[in-house]
């Protein structure tokens, strides 16, 4: 089987959001560079995005490459290991090898007044009844060039304020989680994102519920927070 490489850039409007932080808006334009690879190991297909129209073309730079080197580590990590895996495979066995499969997809769900909010999956399959997925939120405060965190909210008691939100949506359906995990008493500070009614948080799969549930993610709402729009 011939091996098979594209790489195609589609434009991606990010879309504007309504909820001020207290700047003036400057959004960036986030655009998409699609990578798709396969071979007997494995089929990749990597949705990467990529940062345009922003006035620090260092930085833009830089966050270019952490998010490129986020999606093509994934898809590396996973082509080697299926390579392994048929290796150590005897010929017969190899017959039977099922093909790895890699993915990855983004969405801008934030992007105002110098702060980008992205969430990526990243899907691959390895074997056995199902692939697994692990998602990521990529926050940035554009003007500082740094992380944009839960603290920076500026509200001590967030974390408070979260999880007593969180289980109270937990509580509307408490058969959907794990009796041994709720109620919860932590999260992820690296597991949101931001979108125009509020900050996400999120659980990857396992975490506080079964696979057949998915990711678990709760929606903040500003005014919890206390942040204005």
């Amino acid at each position: 089987m011939k091996n098979k490489l594209v790489n195609v850039t589609a434009l991606v409007i990010a879309a504007v959001i309504v909820v001020s932080f207290g700047a003036e808006a400057s959004n960036v334009i986030v655009s998409r560079e699609n990578i798709v690879y396969e071979d007997k190991f494995v089929s990749v297909n990597l949705s990467i995005p990529v940062i345009h129209n922003f006035g620090d073309w260092m930085q833009v730079e830089y966050l270019n490459a952490l998010l490129r080197q986020q999606h093509l580590g994934f898809a590396h990590e996973t082509a080697a290991l299926a390579r392994e895996v048929y290796e150590l495979s005897s010929e017969e066995n190899a017959l039977h090898f099922w093909p790895f499969e890699v993915r990855t997809s983004f969405q801008v769900t934030y992007n105002q007044n110098g702060i980008l909010s992205l969430v990526t999956q990243s899907y691959d399959y390895t074997g056995g009844a199902h692939g697994f997925t692990q998602q990521e939120g990529f926050n940035r405060d554009l003007k500082s060039g740094s992380k944009f965190t839960l603290a920076a909210l500026n509200n001590p008691d967030y974390r408070q304020i979260i999880l007593d939100e969180i289980n109270r949506q937990i509580d509307q359906e408490p058969n959907v989680y794990f009796d041994n995990c709720i109620p919860v008493d932590d999260f992820n500070e690296d597991y949101f994102y931001l979108t125009e009614e509020g900050v996400v948080v999120f659980y990857q799969l396992y975490e506080i519920a079964c696979y057949a549930s998915g990711i678990q993610e709760f929606l903040i709402p500003w005014s919890l927070l206390k942040i204005s729009k």
